[in-house]
């Protein structure tokens, strides 16, 4: 594989930015009246009807699900000197839903409730600690509060929304009233640093099917990571705090500290030498999924095919070696098992060369079996399906002995009639039937459960199946390596018919599922491609290639996008991409992938600034006009960015108004893109 990497700056295609995704009610509590005026000749009447209902939202903690991505990464080093930290949220309404002031004539500016701030050692700042509501309320408003004097806080705390307790868990940050008018965005800068966006799906690892987009809200920090330090980044709650930002009128000037809700936190370190995700891929060992090289030439030959000896228990107890290869193939292979098999030692295969038994096919068997077995739903399914079916069976066989007694024309419309004939003439010989034209069961089975070939499917894609079939040994994919694969069709054939297996018991069993094989497995491979929605082109029939990830990129970057073409440039439909383990990601393209390229994920385009390090000047180029802006900062040496007055001059310079979805697009980083090419295994 050749590499390459490159910024990727145009995702149009992927990506829209929204001004906001505003709720149609704000949490909160709400009376609802309802009057109605009812006017009769000489008289009438008025009825009124009152209720309260209320509107729940999070507060004071955050279920980690809400958090789709932060950046920086958790734990990351690069070159973030010149980056916003901000925060990707699920539910796209989140930082509107409650108001940064608590006056009625201030809603309207629509600002975000939700900050991050950032800051790190020398800011003398303590890291956010575990305590309690209860600890956000000052004791002269509830009789349990315990927030210490001289503290700002939450206001009218001292009665909670429908649903909240005051012993409820929250993580809380304790600091300086001076620190955070240092650090915090300003009253004019916050409403700029929040904004939705629209991503497509199609591109990402999921566990399965993934919707055509996706909404998420974006909260961004206004300040920058210093450099060579690590740094913290908290997602904190405002609500009502609008008055303390800076530049803000705060109604008590005897106040010295501010307690805050934390609603998220991490870390990553900014280095001088920059760590990015282009240089994170790039550096990737890159290569064929295949075993260790070995200094026996046999042994190195069969590892170029996928193979290595591995230990063989036999059922006698003895020991011996056995060749083992998994579904995930340096190079393609013919397809060539015939279905379907009546056990696993049917697919054995003796190397004429070494004496040793080839036991890929027959642990494929095995292990679809105790995959199926596995799942109660599926094999129950299955089970009751194979035995109504073979009732229908037995009920047609009788139904056309009893037409030929009463010279009644028998029945070849339909599979199940033919199934039985089929089935009749093989268990009570060529007597019954003899004479009638018959042709065999058409190669499809159309009255399968959706359910069942949907299953199956999934299991077409590995679904389910232990690594430890798919990768025998470490060494195949050390740490920070992609290996690149052929899917072999004969093992997942074999996967399938282990699974389709249950409840084959006797001869006739054994007939029915002959009968059914070739439509199951081609309804099979025919749905994989359907399970996640994926856009693009089908390669050839049957065939499919991927890739395992084993890196920190995995972790760093869990929204991570990946495409693949094929050698005439047309665009594989993504059947699988899923993350197995923090670090570890299978990806499976339909069809023979030519070129394969891996993206930063376009919901975390990251707002970022060009830092001058020689000249000492921070400007912003912009993306809709051909010119730079300059950067200023807060006085105080905090680098704190001036986000509004940014925002008016970004406007001045492409002659127009701007709203924040148009802020956010201008305030963008290319992503990162690496691009793999067949050709050298370097």
């Amino acid at each position: 594989m050749n590499v390459s990497a490159a910024p990727e700056t145009d995702r149009n295609a992927t990506i829209r930015f929204v001004a906001a995704y505003r709720p149609a009610l704000k949490a909160g509590e709400y009376d609802i009246t309802l009057e109605q005026a009812i006017a009769v000749p000489g008289g009438g009447e008025r009825f009124v009807h009152r209720a309260n209902f209320a509107v729940s939202g999070e507060r004071f903690a955050l279920d980690p699900a809400e958090i789709a991505s932060v950046y920086p990464p958790q734990g990351a080093e690069g070159d973030f000197f010149k980056v916003l930290p901000h925060a990707v949220l699920t539910r796209r309404t989140l930082p509107w839903e409650r108001t940064l002031y608590p006056e009625a004539s201030r809603l309207a500016a629509g600002a975000p409730w939700l900050a991050v701030l950032v800051f790190d050692a020398a800011d003398g700042i303590a890291d956010p600690q575990p305590m309690s509501i209860a600890d956000l309320v000052a004791p002269g408003v509830h009789a349990g509060g315990r927030l210490p004097a001289k503290t700002v806080s939450y206001a009218g705390l001292g009665r909670l929304e429908t649903g909240e307790r005051y012993e409820d868990a929250c993580l809380v940050l304790d600091l300086d009233l001076a620190a955070f008018r240092r650090i915090a965005p300003g009253a004019a800068d916050i409403g700029w640093l929040a904004h939705g966006r629209t991503a497509a799906m199609h591109r990402k690892a999921a566990g399965g099917a993934a919707a055509e987009t996706q909404d998420h809200a974006v909260v961004v920090a206004g300040r920058l990571p210093r450099m060579g330090v690590e740094s913290r980044a908290c997602l904190v709650s405002l609500e009502g705090l609008g008055a303390w930002l800076p530049g803000g009128s705060p109604p008590d000037g005897a106040m010295q500290r501010i307690r805050l809700a934390c609603l998220a936190t991490w870390r990553f370190r900014t280095r001088e030498e920059p760590l990015t995700f282009e240089e994170c891929v790039t550096a990737l060992s890159r290569g064929p999924l295949r075993p260790p090289a070995a200094k026996d030439p046999s042994i190195e030959a069969a590892a170029g095919l996928g193979y290595a000896p591995l230990p063989h228990r036999e059922r006698d107890g003895g020991l011996a070696v056995s060749w083992y290869r998994g579904p995930l193939l340096p190079q393609a292979v013919p397809r060539t098992v015939t279905l379907p098999l009546d056990s696993a030692d049917a697919a054995l295969i003796e190397d004429p060369a070494t004496g040793l038994l080839d036991v890929s096919y027959a642990a494929a068997w095995q292990a679809g079996r105790l995959v199926a077995l596995q799942d109660r739903a599926f094999s129950t399914a299955l089970y009751r399906w194979k035995l109504a079916t073979r009732r229908e069976a037995v009920a047609t066989v009788e139904r056309d002995l009893l037409g030929q007694r009463l010279g009644m024309p028998r029945g070849s419309g339909n599979i199940l009639a033919g199934a039985a004939v089929w089935m009749a003439n093989r268990l009570a010989g060529e007597d019954y039937g003899a004479g009638i034209p018959f042709s065999p069961p058409p190669a499809s089975f159309a009255s399968v459960p959706p359910a069942l070939i949907e299953w199956l499917a999934r299991l077409r894609l590995l679904k389910g199946v232990p690594f430890s079939y798919l990768v025998t040994d470490a060494a195949m994919l050390p740490a920070e390596s992609i290996r690149f694969f052929h899917l072999d069709a004969n093992w997942l054939d074999c996967l399938v018919d282990g699974a389709y297996s249950l409840g084959r018991f006797t001869t006739g069993d054994r007939v029915q599922d002959d009968v059914h094989a070739a439509g199951l497995h081609g309804a099979a491979e025919a749905a994989k491609g359907t399970l996640r929605g994926g856009q693009g082109t089908a390669g050839d029939a049957g065939a499919a290639t991927g890739f395992l990830l084993r890196s920190r990129a995995a972790s760093f970057w869990p929204g991570m996008e990946a495409e693949a073409w094929d050698a005439a440039g047309a665009r594989l439909s993504l059947l699988r991409f899923e993350t197995l383990a923090p670090n570890l990601m299978i990806a499976i393209f339909d069809g023979v992938a030519e070129t394969v390229a891996l993206h930063e994920p376009a919901e975390a385009i990251h707002f970022g600034l060009d830092v001058h390090l020689a000249a000492g000047t921070v400007t912003k180029k912009l993306r809709g006009a051909e010119a730079e802006v300059a950067v200023t900062f807060r006085p105080g040496g905090g680098q704190v960015v001036e986000i509004a007055r940014l925002a008016e001059e970004i406007a001045k310079r492409l002659g127009g108004t701007l709203t924040t979805a148009e802020f956010a697009r201008e305030m963008i980083e290319g992503v990162g893109r690496v691009t793999f090419r067949q050709g050298s295994t370097a």
